[in-house]
């Protein structure tokens, strides 16, 4: 069985034991889309262990410069900001959030390969 809402756009959402919601922006929240910011979540993890640890190692090595205050301090606001973009992800499930990070994410890439 098909439904068919009248949103700003149309949207077809097959009905099967389940009942999917439609939210304010039109958007199905359906298990698939869930488990997809679930995913990116758990990536952006991996990601902010990835730069906690280059960070750490940094540090260790003397290479960090002390110019903009403690590398310590630097360490724990990256852990912060990298726990709280992971929350966000998880559970605020925000589209444009992702798309975001995902720019910012791409305005280093030049950095990135330039030190490769």
């Amino acid at each position: 069985m098909t439904v068919t809402l009248a949103m700003p756009f149309d949207v077809n959402i097959g009905l099967s034991n389940r009942l999917v919601f439609v939210g304010t922006m039109g958007q199905a929240n359906d298990p698939a889309r869930s488990r997809k910011f679930r995913q990116a979540a758990v990536a952006y993890l991996h990601v902010a262990l990835l730069y906690e640890m280059t960070a750490y190692v940094l540090i260790r090595e003397g290479l960090l410069p002390t110019r903009f205050g403690p590398p310590v301090m630097w360490l724990i606001l990256g852990g912060v900001l990298g726990g709280s973009i992971v929350l966000a992800l998880y559970l605020w499930q925000n589209v444009w959030f992702a798309r975001i990070i995902w720019v910012v994410h791409g305005l280093r890439l030049r950095a990135l390969i330039g030190g490769a």
